[in-house]
């Protein structure tokens, strides 16, 4: 389990790493191109950049959340079957 929130977390920091660099080689060319000025397309940038960061620490909590969820779902169902194995055991102790 701890593998896949890991696994998760690194995946959207790669979407944050990937966005900037998307849009900094997109507002580079719009900048080439006389589109926006420079000081335009830095101010974007950092937007984006901030925006993404952001949905990537919502959705850090998100799934760390759900994982916790699950974790206490197993755990539960584990305890169930071990108090239903000390039953079961208990039963067969006291035929002997």
């Amino acid at each position: 389990m701890d593998n896949i929130l890991r696994k998760a977390f690194l995946a959207s920091l790669g979407a944050v790493a990937l966005t900037e660099e998307v849009g900094k080689k997109l507002l580079k060319e719009l900048v080439k191109k006389g589109a926006i000025s420079e000081k335009e397309a830095r101010r974007v940038i950092k937007e984006v950049v901030k925006k993404a960061k952001k949905e990537n620490k919502e959705l850090t909590k998100k799934l760390v959340a759900e994982t916790k969820k699950i974790v206490e779902k197993a755990s539960i169902k584990a305890i169930e079957g071990l108090n239903k194995l000390e039953k079961e055991l208990n039963k067969k102790a006291k035929y002997k």
